[in-house]
């Protein structure tokens, strides 16, 4: 096994606080999230259990950014317990929960986690296709010195994947570029992590060319076996490395391989009894029987004892070891057995090697079907939210829409009198605002109708709405009072600048070009002004506004009057 697992990492944060019973902080939310990321490190089910009864917290508080977070650390703990079925699922809602509230960093973040599930999958188009959608995402954002992590986390991954594809040539140039990439950033574990991916990438290369018989490819074989036991032993000195039995034992494991192929076994056996030191727990032997046991037994081949390596490899309970140790142990099996003379055992072990491969390739088949299935699923789960979103959201416009049309006069296209009435309260309400209320009357607007007709009165009232909504600031109300009567709530003004204000309506009013319309039409107003005085209402402004309205026609009208 090596050490170029396709995995996630993140930032490190302060502890979650104990409970208080109010709702966390975001930051309290940041604190927390990380707390549960260390968890799965250690106990991937403890931590997705966490992760879980958290998600069940944010039920209902439109939280999708932390929600999606939570559901990637579920799918992040799924990956660790190598349940990549329900990892893959879990990913997929939180790339559609990134999507939906549009954090394109998020969803880099979360794609290239996805990628590495596929990969293990054995789904490689689909992970690489990740990866790259991640990279184009990642390029998108802002430069940012707390997101240089991602980019060199993708390419190491993307390297890890063209390991597994049987690629490794193309696997160094990405590990070299993931690894200067960590170098840049300091982190010194992630260096020495891409260092021991390229002994491993190496020795995969290694192998493949040794499998070769010709010279040319078989020098090729040497020079990297060469390359991979240098770069597994500059990897060993790194003391973050050495501490950690899962890569040190990693390392030593490459460098058993590079010895075999560089045809020095006795040094690949010394360094293969060594490993049993380190081996300290019975979980540690499990982990590493099935690589301990295909080199020991490649090992006896080399050196002339075959039969005793076939032996060895016949007696491994094949059924206790999972698919892909099975197809290795088969692998060494046939070479051995061929190595040996026996060609009838090759053709028995090559036909249970292509059963298992058939039923990795079922199971593979299966694994994406459930995953397809369930993106299906999640998709019109999400299709069906966006339906009743749009329906929600046509509701609300066709409601404004109403309530638009209830307050809006529809000749003229200002408010009516409700729009009026409530324009009018709102300042009312206001104590110390200040502001004029002014009525105006189309003078004789009945002879209008009778001498012009109907058509041409509707056309007068039109324009003179026009010219009120040209005239009055923002802010202003102009509204149709009535028939032919307008309203106009003019903010911020004394009684003189209220007079001129409508003097100057009144002057434009009678200088129009009402000859166009029909010739002979003559169309002037009266005004009404009225100051806000406190302790008014509503009525008690617009009747004194209306009696200088009742005064300016008495006196002649196509004049103002103010009170």
């Amino acid at each position: 096994m090596n050490d170029s697992r396709l995995d996630e990492r993140s930032r490190e944060e302060d502890a979650w606080p104990a409970a208080t019973g109010v709702r966390p902080t975001d930051a309290e939310w940041d604190a927390r999230i990380e707390a549960f990321l260390q968890q799965i490190r250690t106990d991937p089910s403890l931590g997705r259990e966490q992760a879980q009864e958290a998600l069940g917290e944010l039920r209902g508080q439109q939280r999708l950014d932390l929600e999606s977070r939570l559901m990637w650390l579920v799918g992040h703990s799924h990956l660790r317990d190598d349940r990549m079925v329900e990892a893959a699922v879990a990913l997929h809602r939180a790339v559609g929960m990134a999507q939906t509230i549009r954090r394109v960093d998020l969803e880099a973040d979360y794609l290239a986690t996805l990628g590495a599930v596929q990969a293990n999958m054995g789904a490689f188009s689909e992970a690489i296709e990740s990866f790259e959608r991640a990279l184009g995402l990642h390029r998108s954002l802002p430069p940012s010195p707390a997101d240089a992590l991602l980019p060199a986390k993708i390419l190491g991954n993307f390297g890890t994947t063209f390991v597994m594809m049987g690629l490794p040539h193309k696997a160094l140039p990405l590990y070299q570029e993931a690894r200067d990439r960590f170098l840049q950033l300091g982190l010194v574990r992630d260096v020495a992590a891409c260092l021991s991916n390229c002994a491993f990438a190496q020795i995969k290369l290694a192998e493949r060319e040794a499998r070769s018989t010709s010279a040319p490819l078989s020098s090729a074989a040497l020079a990297a076996a060469r390359a991979a036991r240098e770069l597994a032993v500059q990897a060993q000195a790194d003391p973050l490395l050495a501490a950690e039995v899962y890569s040190s034992i990693n390392l030593r494991l490459m460098i058993v391989r590079a010895d075999i192929i560089l045809g020095d076994c006795a040094a690949a056996l010394r360094e293969l009894d060594r490993i049993d030191h380190f081996l300290v727990s019975d979980a540690h032997r499990s982990y590493w029987r099935t690589d301990r046991m295909i080199l020991r037994a490649r090992l006896l081949r080399l050196t002339g004892h075959a039969s005793e390596s076939v032996a060895g490899l016949q007696a491994v309970p094949l059924d206790d070891l999972t698919a892909v140790d099975q197809v290795s142990v088969l692998e060494e099996l046939i070479s051995t057995q061929e190595s040996a003379g026996d060609l009838a055992g090759a053709l028995a072990s090559f036909r249970r090697y292509h059963e298992l491969t058939l039923q990795a390739r079922d199971q593979t088949a299966e694994q994406r079907g459930q995953v397809l299935n369930a993106r299906l699923e999640l998709e019109r789960a999400q299709h069906q939210a966006e339906i009743e979103r749009l329906r929600a959201e046509q509701l609300t416009l066709r409601n404004e829409e109403l309530a638009r049309q209830a307050h809006t006069d529809a000749l003229t296209g200002l408010p009516n009198r409700r729009g009026l009435d409530a324009a009018l309260a709102n300042r009312i309400g206001r104590q110390h605002a200040e502001f004029a209320c002014v009525l105006a009357d189309i003078d004789h607007f009945k002879k209008i109708n009778d001498r012009y007709s109907h058509l041409v009165g509707d056309e007068v009232l039109r324009r003179v709405g026009a010219l009120m909504r040209e005239l009055v600031r923002d802010g202003d109300v102009a509204a149709r009072y009535g028939g032919e009567e307008f309203a106009l709530l003019l903010d911020r003004v004394d009684a003189r600048q209220a007079v001129e204000v409508s003097e100057r309506l009144r002057a434009e009013t009678a200088a129009q070009p009402w000859g166009q319309i029909v010739d002979g039409l003559a169309v002037t107003i009266s005004l009404g002004v009225a100051m806000r005085q406190a302790g008014d209402s509503a009525e008690a402004l617009l009747g004194r506004a209306d009696d200088c309205l009742y005064a300016a026609k008495a006196a002649g009208r196509d004049r103002v009057v103010a009170l």
